[in-house]
């Protein structure tokens, strides 16, 4: 029997991976947290450490570099699966060097995620469970800091908030998009975004 602990304070979500860790096999347990003290509380309390966990990036009122980070020493053998809405790559990251195995947006494939937990399972890491953000990024020859850019001006920063958060001037910024925009096949700062989301990105 395998067993996998859930966080994520979206209720919806969490029974939607429920039912798809159901469709993975019968010798699945799974158990849900919508918060960080009722998963840590329940390591504490169980017998029987996890062989996965699974987690969003943002959890209120929790680190969660700082859980991962955590759940690796307290947990050496366990994998560690983010699953999150953010785009950011620097939450990826931040993800993986605290500890996580794998980062995946919530916006892949259905399929892709069943394998890569059933991979994770297996005691394997699955290199091609990328993310949206590479996928993209690999895709149209994208490079990390265009990539960033790209992901600061979806949430709407103008050129000149990007500019500073990122510590390039301006010209820079423009650069990077213009050049952005030729990659896509776009004319604008509206049509790359769309264009992005079209691809996976939320």
């Amino acid at each position: 029997m395998k067993s996998v602990f859930v966080l994520d304070d979206h209720k919806l979500f969490l029974t939607g991976l429920q039912l798809l860790l159901r469709s993975i096999g019968k010798d699945i347990e799974c158990k849900v947290f919508d918060e960080a003290g009722l998963l840590l509380t329940a390591l504490e309390q169980s017998s029987q450490n996890p062989d996965l966990v699974i987690m969003d990036f943002y959890v209120p009122g929790c680190n969660v570099p700082d859980l991962i980070a955590q759940l690796s020493d307290d947990l050496p053998t366990c994998k560690i699966l983010i699953v999150s809405a953010s785009i950011n790559p620097s939450d990826e990251r931040r993800s993986l060097d605290a500890g996580a195995d794998l980062f995946l947006s919530k916006a892949v494939d259905p399929l892709v995620l069943v394998e890569s937990v059933s991979s994770l399972l297996k005691g394997d890491t699955p290199a091609s469970a990328t993310p949206a953000s590479t996928l993209l990024a690999k895709r149209f020859e994208l490079t990390p800091r265009q990539l960033e850019i790209l992901v600061l001006v979806s949430k709407g920063l103008s050129n000149k908030e990007v500019a500073r958060l990122l510590s390039i001037s301006p010209e820079t910024t423009k650069s990077h998009l213009r050049d952005i925009y030729q990659r896509f096949g776009v004319a604008n700062r509206i049509e790359a975004i769309d264009f992005a989301r079209l691809h996976g990105l939320n």
